[in-house]
């Protein structure tokens, strides 16, 4: 992922993950709503049903639905996620949605939690939901993406654990193989596990 553009309307958040985000160029981060992200592709952090009705998802969803009156976003999120998912679609998934929208083509939507609920506070769901939305935004041939904070909404995740998270989240994506070969590979699967959950 050439370029990710965090997109945080939230002055004082807004402040918060741009000094968190500063060591890692491959983010920027944009004092806006989604809804006036700059690249084509944009991601939404929602819930494992494909429900957009409040927050950030339902900005992303009236937004996008503006162009497709007929069917609203959100309906296509849904009928996706009955029919490759069986209708729940895991954290750590992601899927791809086609819109209608003239500048904004395509919804990656990558849910952080089950239901609309805090997360546990050593949850690791912005990296799953996070890394999950950069892998389908490649597999659908976007080398930029636009998102919001992951987590901190519904799920109350402090700015800096979600920061912190989504930068492991793309650095991961780069070094696949240290944790899946070598002699001691299950003790550096759980050290890595057990350093994410401390972020």
């Amino acid at each position: 992922m050439q370029c990710i553009e965090v997109c945080v309307p939230d002055r004082e958040t807004f402040e918060t993950a741009r000094g968190c985000f500063a060591a890692d160029c491959t983010f920027t981060v944009v004092h806006a709503s989604i809804t006036r992200a700059a690249h084509p592709c944009i991601a939404s952090a929602g819930n494992s049903f494909g429900g957009m009705s409040g927050g950030v998802d339902g900005a992303i969803n009236t937004h996008l639905s503006s162009f497709t009156p007929e069917e609203y976003v959100q309906a296509r999120v849904k009928r996706m996620i009955v029919e490759r998912h069986a209708g729940e679609l895991p954290v750590g998934c992601a899927i791809g949605v086609a819109t209608a929208h003239p500048t904004h083509t395509l919804l990656i939507y990558a849910p952080t939690m089950r239901v609309p609920a805090p997360l546990p506070k050593d949850t690791i769901a912005p990296y799953l939901a996070f890394r999950a939305a950069l892998l389908r935004a490649a597999y659908h041939g976007f080398r930029s993406i636009s998102v919001p904070l992951f987590g901190t909404g519904a799920g109350e995740v402090p700015v800096e654990r979600a920061c912190a998270q989504m930068m492991r989240a793309r650095a991961s994506i780069a070094d696949v193989p240290s944790m899946m070969f070598g002699d001691n590979e299950l003790t550096t699967m759980r050290a890595d596990h057990r350093s994410l959950t401390l972020l």
